[in-house]
Parts: structure tokens; sequence; C-alpha cells
């Protein structure tokens, strides 16, 4: 990489990084007129261009801030970045459930809100991602016995049968977790199907088992999730891909949500070749998916596809293979010049300049500013720049393997 590429690949990641640092609500820079809101240390999810509608984030992506904005702030130097993550994680905390009178509740993560209905449990495991690296990085033990207390809930409460598979919801209220999606007053609720993403969910019991040296998380929580993934994938890993979010597919159409990390976890921990015959076989088939100009479809494809092949880079390095290698270098070139592409640089406005549109296949559409691009392409082009490999979605990092 020439140095001005790479200075270009910087200044998109400090542009989105501050996005998240000039829209978080801190009494200093509320969200409106009103200060002492319960909202402060929350990161803006996403942002309407025409309408100027908004949301605050959830607790998926309050978690992948607070990770983003410690990777720059590592690879920077600066406290600024430290500042607003360490604001950020109040946010996170209050939104896990620790009341001992329901343990069927105690260390699940309420979607959006503190006492919110319910938890998306995909997204409630990328809160424990988070806890998980906030211990890694700081040595609190606080934050690993809550990442213990969210791994312990998901594996008795939000799993489901001898596979520990994650159902897609669960209910405060009635304290019980399913798999039905579309909204609570839909009269068509569904079941869901059970699809590859929701093992992107185990990086939970594999962060946490290595930092607090609990096999239990890893034999008896992840290991049998991957062992679901290969029936998956061996059921309909070679059937056309079809369009749909989660929840819908057996095969998520490019946004996998990491479940390929995951996979590379378990190899890189158990050695099974299976997992590398799936990892090596679903890497070839994102890479067909890729539109020419490094582009793919589904929400945040490009920058998790990205992601997942760097991870793949390092792992045939670790592992001296060299499979589709030099085809997945000249894709993640591909999606990072196509990446800048989506960042706004010209509204002169703090909730949407550095920020990028998403929400689109092959972002062709441009109509929000969204955090999961914003997040996800921090992460890619800090792993793609000379420095510090972020551990954040990767299985490198946790400790002792």
């Amino acid at each position: 990489m020439d140095p001005k590429t790479e200075a270009r690949y910087m200044a998109h990641v400090l542009a989105a990084a501050n996005w998240y640092v000039n829209t978080q609500c801190t009494e200093q820079n509320p969200w409106g007129p009103v200060h002492n809101l319960a909202d402060e240390g929350r990161f803006v999810y996403e942002v309407y261009k025409g309408t100027r509608w908004m949301r605050g984030s959830g607790v998926w992506a309050q978690a992948m801030a607070i990770m983003d904005l410690l990777d720059v702030a590592q690879r920077t130097g600066s406290g600024k970045y430290t500042r607003a993550a360490m604001t950020g994680v109040r946010y996170l905390t209050a939104l896990q459930c620790l009341d001992v009178r329901y343990p069927e509740c105690q260390g699940a993560f309420w979607e959006r809100i503190p006492n919110d209905t319910i938890s998306l449990i995909r997204d409630g495991a990328t809160g424990c991602f988070a806890l998980a690296y906030l211990y890694a990085h700081t040595g609190e033990e606080e934050y690993l016995q809550r990442a213990r207390l969210f791994c312990d809930w998901y594996m008795k409460y939000g799993t489901k049968d001898e596979y520990c598979w994650p159902y897609l919801r669960f209910d405060f209220q009635t304290r019980r977790a399913h798999s039905y999606t579309g909204d609570e007053d839909d009269q068509q609720l569904r079941e869901g199907v059970d699809g590859d993403w929701q093992a992107g969910g185990g990086l939970a019991l594999y962060y946490t088992g290595l930092l607090a040296g609990e096999e239990k998380y890893l034999e008896e929580g992840l290991r049998p999730m991957l062992e679901k993934v290969v029936q998956i994938y061996d059921a309909h890993g070679d059937e056309a891909a079809k369009a749909g979010w989660h929840g819908r597919t057996p095969i998520t159409y490019g946004n996998d949500d990491f479940a390929l990390i995951a996979l590379i976890a378990g190899f890189r921990y158990w050695k099974d070749e299976r997992y590398l015959h799936h990892i090596k076989k679903r890497t070839k088939v994102h890479l067909d998916w890729m539109a020419e100009d490094g582009s793919y479809p589904n929400f945040g494809a490009t920058f998790v596809c990205g992601i997942e092949h760097l991870e793949y880079l390092r792992l045939a390095e670790e592992f001296g293979f060299s499979d589709h290698t030099d085809e997945v270098r000249a894709a993640v070139e591909k999606s990072a010049r196509f990446g800048l592409s989506l960042q706004e640089r010209d509204l002169n406005d703090r909730f949407y300049y550095g920020g990028l549109y998403g929400q689109s296949s092959y972002g062709t559409e441009r109509d929000r500013i969204h955090h999961r691009s914003t997040g996800y392409s921090i992460n890619f082009y800090l792993k793609l720049t000379a420095g510090t490999w972020p551990r954040t979605f990767s299985s490198y990092g946790w400790g002792k393997m």
C-alpha cells in the first residue's frame, strides 16, 4: 500500500470516529434543548437525509461504537476517543439486566432502552463482545463478571436444543425466548429460519471463555453451535443465494454477521478440518457475490465481508495455505476503494459529516447515514492499514489458544 492510500484510509477512519464523538448525547452536547437526559453517553444509530429523522443506538450499536473508539484511541493516542467510549460504556451497562429477582433475565440485555420489553439475542451477544473487550482493555473485573453473566444467561435461557442454538428474541414480560419474526402487534408472526448468521454470536462465548479460562463456554456453548453451522452449510451451502435479512433464509446473502469469524475461531481452537473446509468454501462464495466495484449485497456486507477476508488472509498466513488468497487480496482492495465513496464529506452538519450511508444492497441508496456501515468501516480500515490489529470482530488477540 502506498503512503497516500494509507493516509486516505486513516482519514476515513478519523472522520467516521469523529462522527461518533460529535453526535454522542452528552450533558455538554445534548440531543436538543433538554439537559440531564437518560440518553447520556448514547450514540446515534441512523439519520435520514431530507427529513432529519433519527434514532439512538441500541445494545449492539452502542457496543460496536465503544470498541471502535477504543481501537482508534489505541492507534492514534488521542484521549477524546477514549473519553467518548467510556462515556458510552455507562449507557451500555445500563442496558444489562442485573435483577436477581428474575434469574431468567439476569445477564441479558434490554434491546434499546433500560427496561425495554425485548432483547434481540444476537444483538445482545455483541453487547457481550464489548464487555469482554473492556475487560481485556482495562483489566477491570466488573466487565468480565458481566460478560460471564451474559454467557450464563445466553446458554441457559437464550439458546435452544443440544446445539446451544440462539433463539431470535427474548421477551422480558413473559421471561421466555422464542424465534418468531415480525412486530409484536403483527398478526402475521412466523417462525424464523435458523440461519448461519446466528452463530456469529458464539464469539461472545469464545471471547469470554478465553479471558475467563472457562472451558464450558467453549466446549458446551461454542462448539455445538459450530456443529450446527456445519450442518447448515452441508445442507444449504450449494443452493442459490436468496435475498433476505436474518431470520428468513438459512444462508445469509452478504452479511453473515461474523459467522465466518466464529468458524475461524473454532478452527484455530480445535483444528477441526471440517471448519477449515467451510471457511474456504464460504470465502469463495463471498467472492462470487462481490460486484465489480467491490460492493456486496445486503446491509453492511461490503465491510463485513472485507473484515472476514482480512481475517482469512491472516489465517492463511498462520496455517500456511494459499487457497483463494490472491482473489481475496484483490477483493479487499476493491472494497476498500468502494467503501470510501459511502462516507459523507460535504454536508457541514455534525449528524451527517463523517458518517457512512448504509442499509442498501451494493450501496445503491444514499437516504440515511447509518451506524452499521460507519462502525464496520472503522474496523475494516484499521485492520487494512499498518499498526495494531484490532481484536474487535476477530479471533485474534483474546489470550492463549
